[in-house]
């Protein structure tokens, strides 16, 4: 009994992390206003999008239990230098890590 309790714990603290997931989607890339009526495109819609969730919310997680990771460990360099220009704090001269703020 102990043991299902616990269990049903777990997936009730897992539900926040499910509820950050569906809202990239949903409200990021407002995939809702695609209005998509051929199932094809929106299984590709969707699998494109569900990507884009998955990485982000694995960027959030990472930049709040692991600020100081070095951005080239999950970005090429184009990539997090065009995030980083964007900053409005930039750190010149130094690698940015998932948190862009200077220290």
């Amino acid at each position: 009994m102990l043991h299902d309790a616990v269990e049903l714990v777990n997936w009730y603290r897992a539900r926040w992390e499910i509820e950050l997931f569906f809202l990239v989607p949903k409200e990021g890339c407002r995939v809702e206003r695609l209005q998509l009526a051929d199932i094809e495109r929106l299984q590709t819609a969707l699998a494109l999008y569900l990507g884009v969730a998955w990485r982000i919310n694995r960027l959030m997680r990472l930049g709040r239990t692991l600020p100081d990771l070095p951005a080239d460990l999950l970005f090429e360099p184009d990539e997090w230098g065009a995030a980083f220009s964007r900053t409005k704090n930039p750190c010149p001269g130094r690698l940015p890590r998932l948190t862009p703020w200077c220290a």
